[in-house]
């Protein structure tokens, strides 16, 4: 190990992305990647009329919840590779033999995009296209403001985010696109989001999110 590499390591030593431990390598530690809560066997989690199937490796509960809430509030690059390498793996397990042109994220409002300075779903879906060697392009931007999706009742959310996102200056005509996001609940946003790509040419548009919450009553169409 080099001398800055130790420098930094006993100023700002690496954590594990859950609980806070500190790490001698990795991102999470063995207690908590003990008790990871993997969806691995409900998959696909979704499927829509224009999102084919998505896909999560991990429930949005305990260890998971808090390793996500550093990615999405605390810009945790750990956290982006971490999640990232387990959507890829979910991608290559979960939707085996579709040939991928791109891989491509939900949008964010461009005053929450100020805000924060960075967008989660963009992150993901950059690093899981590293993994699964593809290229990733941003090819959506939302064009109406839609406000916190999260807070809304699980009814009104397809509502909420029709026609709220539009294709921009990307080219997907004829192509299979990876449509990535953080956290997927209902669909709602997958879906929409799915819509304007096929409405722009894509062939197919599958997903992948870091992790899917639970809910009573999964509907088929619907974050």
């Amino acid at each position: 190990m080099r001398v800055w590499e130790r420098v930094r390591r006993a100023l700002l030593p690496d954590r594990c992305i859950c609980c806070g431990t500190v790490l001698q390598q990795g991102t999470v530690c063995e207690a908590c990647r003990r008790d990871l809560p993997r969806a691995t066997g409900t998959n696909p989690v979704f499927c829509g009329r224009f999102c084919k199937r998505a896909v999560a490796p991990f429930y949005y509960k305990d260890h998971i919840r808090a390793a996500a809430r550093r990615l999405k509030y605390k810009n945790s690059m750990p956290a982006v590779a971490f999640f990232a390498e387990e959507m890829a793996h979910e991608v290559r397990t979960g939707l085996p033999g579709i040939r991928f042109d791109l891989v491509t994220n939900v949008p964010m409002e461009a005053a929450q995009l100020r805000r924060r300075g960075y967008n989660p779903a963009a992150r993901l879906a950059r690093e899981s296209a590293k993994c699964l060697g593809l290229p990733w392009i941003e090819t959506l931007r939302q064009v109406r403001r839609t406000g916190r999706q999260h807070t809304l009742p699980e009814g009104l959310r397809a509502a909420n985010v029709t026609d709220a996102y539009a294709v921009a200056g990307a080219d997907v005509r004829g192509k299979t696109v990876l449509l990535a996001d953080d956290i997927l609940t209902t669909g709602s946003t997958l879906e929409e989001c799915a819509k304007m790509l096929q409405a722009a040419g894509a062939t197919q548009v599958y997903g992948v999110c870091a992790a899917r919450t639970l809910l009573r009553r999964r509907r088929k169409r619907g974050r």
